[in-house]
């Protein structure tokens, strides 16, 4: 192919046009968006640098690692992660099943109870997260973390969670290490991010820099129709553009949506694809004390009505004003981020 056309400018469709170009075909990228990164993007208010969303980079391929220092000209530091939950009161270590110390000793005592029966119990192959949980925790520890968060943050019961997804993000673990976190502080970290890299500046969106390229990008064109039959896109500006190989980094069901011709059993696959929708809201205040330790915390508490909370000024090698927030400063957008696989 020497000619292709790509749909989105987040980091998926920067990418590929980076790899066109290094392969010597022509690429054109059209974003919907007057900016480039999607929702590794980051945008400056009045000197604050917020990022669409709470992004780091753990990644342990070295090749990424390279990629993305190169991106900011080595300008990055890297962290050992400080990550917490908030339980009805109470700070908990993250991973939380490893951490129990501290917390009512009755509930202590109920998960220990049923971690015990879980390391004994006949191995099965559970049919959703809701029965991976209750295999590897049992009902108390389920009931009072991972159900609760999946409710807020997924918006979907543990049921209907298929568990492919699960991999390292859920820690599981020994039964003696579930017991040494119950009778006293732990202080290895179990998260299976230890550790992270930010950009000195610019906030995460300056990763962006490491796919850029010299291909015809072109902002503010969002994709009204594709016509696969005449190769031809149609945008909302009533610009048009022919393809020869066309690449989409578009969420599928938006993809498809606007396909002419669509089969319906390709529309009907689409519509059953499913997400959640995220209210992003940034603010800055005028102080850099009095929060709590962790760069990103989980909260648990279905009466609080956001999931997680990130702490950008804990990602800045200097304490200075207008670095990441010391004036009162708020934003809100929307975002969208996709579920796990269903079942």
């Amino acid at each position: 192919m020497r000619d292709v056309t790509i749909l989105g400018g987040g980091l998926a469709g920067l990418a590929a046009a980076k790899r066109c170009r290094d392969r010597g075909a022509a690429a054109t990228v059209f974003e919907k968006h007057p900016y480039l990164g999607g929702h590794a993007s980051s945008m400056s208010v009045d000197g604050f640098t917020f990022d669409e969303g709470p992004h780091v980079s753990f990644s342990k391929i070295d090749p990424v690692k390279q990629l993305l220092a190169a991106g900011v000209k080595g300008g990055y530091r890297e962290f050992a992660s400080v990550v917490s939950n908030w339980w009805n009161g109470y700070w908990v270590k993250h991973p939380a099943q490893v951490n129990l110390h501290g917390l009512p000793p009755d509930l202590v005592a109920r998960c220990l109870t049923d971690f015990v029966h879980a390391a004994f119990a006949p191995e099965t192959k559970p049919d959703n997260y809701r029965d991976w949980l209750l295999a590897q925790f049992g009902p108390a520890f389920s009931e009072n973390f991972p159900f609760k968060y999946t409710r807020k943050y997924w918006t979907v019961e543990p049921a209907q969670m298929a568990t492919e997804w699960i991999g390292p993000r859920v820690y599981k673990p020994k039964l003696e290490e579930v017991i040494r976190g119950a009778v006293g502080p732990v202080g290895e970290n179990l998260h299976y991010i230890t550790h992270f890299r930010y950009p000195l500046t610019g906030g995460f969106g300056s990763y962006t820099n490491a796919v850029m390229s010299d291909a015809d990008v072109r902002t503010g064109h969002t994709l009204e129709l594709l016509d696969p039959a005449k190769k031809r896109l149609h945008f909302a500006n009533g610009a048009t553009a022919d393809y020869a190989a066309l690449i989409s980094s578009l969420p599928i069901p938006e993809l498809v949506r606007r396909i002419k011709d669509c089969p319906p059993e390709v529309r009907a696959a689409a519509n059953r694809l499913v997400c959640t929708s995220v209210c992003l809201v940034d603010v800055g205040v005028e102080r850099e004390e009095g929060f709590p330790d962790g760069h990103w915390l989980y909260f648990y508490d279905e009466d609080i009505c956001f999931a997680r909370a990130s702490y950008p000024h804990l990602r800045r090698t200097t304490s200075r004003p207008g670095a990441g927030g010391s004036r009162w400063k708020s934003t809100s957008r929307r975002t969208r981020r996709c579920r796990p696989p269903t079942c």
